[in-house]
């Protein structure tokens, strides 16, 4: 019997130990929780204070002001004071909320269990038995109690299975809700009811009033990897929290490092990632780091950042949800990577290709070697537990913050004019028509928003709808479906919550594909040559770019032109389909599928879409020129898809921050300005000299377009391909247009050229970094029937994934390609720094991952909803040898050279016209 024993409980420790899921207070909590008594609303109440008064990131604070709404909250008289020991300050307003909950909703006293002090009377040591029936009185069960009970009567586990204090295996009987046998004499623990666990309802059983509270939250529900981590969320957020469900999802899920996916989607819910800090006093070493992205990144953090290392000075632990750290004092040992630490948790770095934000468990190993002390636990087990060994891609080093930023100096140009929340209502986005050299332009735009969800609220750009997860009949798929989202004075979603308000619900099978002899998993994200594709219950859904093959090639014939092996000649012969797309020539255009809507030989811009306004727009209202692209899933079934407004003094105030430069010259800072006037629209954005029309020359835009100047190319958001009317398409051998004479890429100094991304369909590289985005039709189909329309305009795609967008001398660029799919440019005001490129190479990652991500920011958006995978290709540099060669004309990279010739005075010349020709094209412009 002894044997079953021991082998009961050395499988219960090494369950513990393996799974490293549980901290020992949430262990003695499951052993409680039967015996404690609160009603559920003052559960709810307590719970509701901590969410709204307790910053997010204040992990420690947090999770143990959240103990007083669980299954054993701390018997304690003033929670403020308790609560001292772990929050760097502890909000008044929080002592507030406490004293709002009424003295008929506090929870009784909790009746020290006779059980569980039978259990301590187990004990064969004195002292032992002692401090463990105190603990048990007092009835606060956190890590610090359990460290005292520890300290007093040993570890519950013993790594090489020695004996360890019977009290152990008496709760440990307990907690499986079983009776040791009875063996006779005080061998048997007391027989007790088998303590509540996680939510055991399947998500299905939904009571009929059953009500979605958190919608931006229960999206991210699909990202936990434990099935038990997936109800307990599901429960948390659809209005069915049990006490049980709260517990498992925040020390059993949310603290878990394998639930990386889970706790990045939640975070994002809160507070998105945003490039760059500044300002910051304590944390100034955080500083002018415009590659890094951070969630909190405020005086406030710096400030909490400050209070938490200096509890950490003045009380020598350390205490984290899942373990408790007992150190040397830390001002003698290694201080300033402690304070790197501290300000790491507040500050939250973002990892941009990862969904992990763990420090290093190398620089874990470091500390808890030179500054533990008394461990109960291993270094190496302590660090598996706060940083697995199996997630150390893209993992937080603390070297990165140890010093001043290398980029201190050169920062200061790159600006993010919303990281001070400069608008007093509304959402701020970065105003990409102004220039850095303008001081008389206002750099961001307030715009209407919708706040959707609990506090934090996630908010989204303003919207009647949002997509919404619903909870699936099995596991095997996914659901979702529209709900109606009503704006208060406050900008707040007002949802009617119900199932029976749910529209266009839908599910998806979970399924698994076969491509090309290979296996994915559903959402899976891969790519097919030059392509990118996914998996979509058991559908491979690619893009058809034409991708560059060797000339003589079998496979050439089934590569020019794509679905389904079309043969369509390297001629360019524009032609404007119905949906407003530019396509190279016929043979395009019937390949794809597509309407014609012009004549050939002409694009969509030169077709005037004002030219019979008399008949297009009522009496009182003026037709605005708007070309663009109708998206949606059929595109040769489309035939109404306008490419003007009517405009009235009654709606112009619907087109805010549409500054217009008409052909006199005038420049227009609103819509309603320019109704008023009898002139007609040049382009869109501000006047430039430089676009006069006595100055002006025609640019090829990188989706196949003619425009008279830069500035019309650029007022309808897309990016320059070269300098001259479109004349040739890329030919497939090679990929490169045997007309065209690309720009010469601009030099970083005078051993460093940028080399980049062609854009597919075009001819030329481009100095920043290019995404495509795959469009899922079914996906947008569903979308735009739920709103009613029978497309989408791809204007306000591209306009919703500039509000992403957070720096200043960023802009985004974006157009639909020919075969639908979305290319995004963000290229860098300033081509000449080398700073700026990668700075908006890290926005450009950034906004790939939250695509792939499936995060509630896109796919809650019925706008973004249907753009699936992403794939972002940066921009980069190459050596350019030191010889007198002039720069090559062509558009490909400069490869270096192990002989360096003098520097001549013509090649220098000629790299400061280069980067001339390239700085004034970025910066007036622009």
């Amino acid at each position: 019997m002894f044997h079953k024993i021991r082998s009961r409980r050395q499988t219960f420790r090494l369950k513990m130990m393996n799974k490293l899921s549980l901290s020992f207070s949430f262990v003695l909590l499951t052993f409680f929780a039967a015996q404690c008594e609160s009603t559920a609303s003052q559960k709810q109440l307590l719970r509701s204070c901590c969410n709204e008064h307790v910053p997010g990131n204040w992990t420690q604070c947090l999770s143990t002001c959240l103990q007083f709404g669980s299954s054993c909250p701390p018997n304690v008289e003033n929670k403020t004071e308790y609560l001292s020991s772990y929050c760097p300050t502890v909000p008044s307003t929080l002592q507030d909320c406490f004293d709002n909950v009424t003295t008929s909703n506090t929870p009784a006293t909790p009746t020290p269990s006779p059980q569980l002090l039978e259990c301590c009377n187990r004990s064969e040591n004195q002292g032992c038995r002692q401090v463990c029936r105190e603990q048990v009185t007092i009835g606060i069960f956190d890590d610090a109690s359990i460290q005292i009970v520890i300290a007093a009567c040993g570890s519950p586990y013993d790594l090489q299975g020695g004996p360890t204090d019977p009290m152990w295996d008496c709760f440990i009987l307990y907690n499986e809700g079983q009776t040791e046998p009875n063996s006779g004499g005080n061998s048997s623990c007391p027989n007790t009811p088998t303590p509540a666990t996680g939510p055991t309802v399947a998500p299905t059983a939904l009571p009929p009033t059953f009500n979605y509270a958190d919608w931006p939250r229960l999206q991210c529900c699909s990202m936990a990897n434990d099935s038990s981590c997936l109800d307990a969320c599901h429960y948390e957020y659809t209005g069915s929290r049990t006490t049980q469900s709260w517990e498992k999802l925040n020390l059993d899920c949310v603290f878990r490092a394998t639930e990386g996916r889970l706790v990045s989607c939640l975070q994002d819910v809160s507070t998105r990632c945003r490039s760059g800090c500044s300002g910051l006093q304590f944390c100034s070493n955080f500083n002018n780091k415009p590659l890094t992205s951070f969630r909190k990144c405020d005086a406030e953090a710096d400030t909490n950042a400050k209070a938490e290392y200096d509890n950490w000075v003045s009380q020598g632990v350390i205490r984290h949800p899942l373990v408790t750290i007992n150190t040397r004092p830390l001002t003698t040992c290694f201080p300033e990577r402690w304070k790197v630490l501290a300000c790491a948790f507040q500050m939250m770095p973002c990892q941009p290709k990862t969904d992990t934000s763990l420090i290093c468990k190398s620089d874990c190993l470091h500390l808890m070697r030179e500054c533990k002390s008394n461990l109960l636990q291993s270094e190496e087990e302590i660090c598996e537990i706060l940083s697995p060994s199996y997630l150390q891609e893209g993992c937080i080093r603390i070297d990165d913050f140890l010093n001043d930023s290398y980029y201190k100096e050169d920062a200061s140009f790159l600006t993010t004019p919303c990281s001070s929340s400069p608008c007093t209502t509304g959402k701020c986005i970065v105003n990409q028509a102004c220039s850095t050299n303008e001081a008389s332009c206002l750099p961001y735009h307030c715009v209407e928003e919708a706040q959707v969800g609990h506090s934090p609220k996630m908010s989204l750009e303003k919207v009647n709808l949002v997509q919404a997860s619903l909870l699936p009949g099995n596991r095997e798929e996914s659901c979702h479906g529209y709900v109606n989202c009503t704006l208060d004075s406050n900008g707040e979603c007002v949802f009617g919550g119900k199932l029976s308000n749910v529209s266009g619900r839908y599910c998806i099978e979970e399924a698994s594909c076969s491509y090309k002899g290979k296996n994915y998993s559903h959402h899976d994200i891969f790519s097919d040559d030059c392509n990118i594709c996914q998996c979509i219950s058991s559908y491979i859904n690619c893009t058809h770019h034409d991708c560059p093959v060797p000339q003589g090639s079998a496979s050439i014939a089934s590569k020019t032109c794509s679905p389904p092996y079309c043969s369509c000649p390297s001629l360019y012969q524009p032609i404007c389909s119905s949906n407003g797309l530019t396509l190279p020539n016929l043979f395009h255009l019937n390949c794809h599928g597509y309407t014609d809507g012009g004549a050939i030989g002409q694009s969509c811009y030169q077709n005037n879409p004002c030219s019979s306004s008399a008949s297009l727009c009522p009496s009182g209202s003026k037709c605005i020129p708007a070309r663009h692209t109708c998206m949606s899933a059929n595109g040769s079934a489309l035939q109404d898809c306008p490419q003007y407004y009517c405009v009235s003094s009654n709606n112009c105030d619907q087109y805010q921050g549409s500054v217009i430069c008409d052909q006199s010259g005038s420049e227009h800072e609103s819509m309603c300005d320019f109704t008023n006037t009898n002139e007609k629209v040049d382009y869109y954005g501000h006047c430039k000299i430089q676009c006069s029309i006595n100055r002006r020359r025609p640019v090829c835009s990188v989706n196949g377009d003619t425009y008279p100047s830069v500035c019309h190319a650029r007022g309808m958001g897309v990016a320059i391909d070269y300098y001259s009317e479109c004349n040739d398409v890329p030919r497939i051998e090679t990929g490169k247009c045997e007309k065209v004479k690309c720009p010469d890429m601009p030099f970083m100094n005078t051993t460093e050229q940028c080399t980049g991304p062609t854009p597919p369909g075009a001819c030329c590289q481009q100095c920043g970094s290019l995404i495509n985005i795959l469009v899922n039709k079914v996906q947008l189909s569903r979308s735009s029937q739920a709103m009613n329309v029978d497309s989408i305009d791809s204007t306000r795609i591209i306009n919703r994934l500039k509000a992403f967008v957070d720096i200043l001398q960023c802009q985004l660029y974006g157009h639909q390609a020919v075969d639908g799919s979305i290319v995004v440019l963000l290229l860098p005001s300033n081509m000449t720094s080398w700073l700026n490129i990668e700075a908006c190479n890290a926005v450009s990652t950034r906004l790939s991952t939250l695509i792939n991500r499936r995060s509630p920011l896109i796919a809650m958006d019925p706008y973004l909803s249907f753009l699936t995978a992403a794939r972002s290709s940066p921009a980069g540099k190459v050596e350019r040898p030191l010889s007198t060669q002039e720069p090559s004309t062509g558009s490909a990279g400069i490869s270096g050279s192990s002989s360096l010739a003098p520097v001549s005075g013509l090649f220098l010349l000629s790299i400061i016209i280069v980067n001339l020709f390239w700085a004034g094209l970025s910066l007036d412009l622009r």
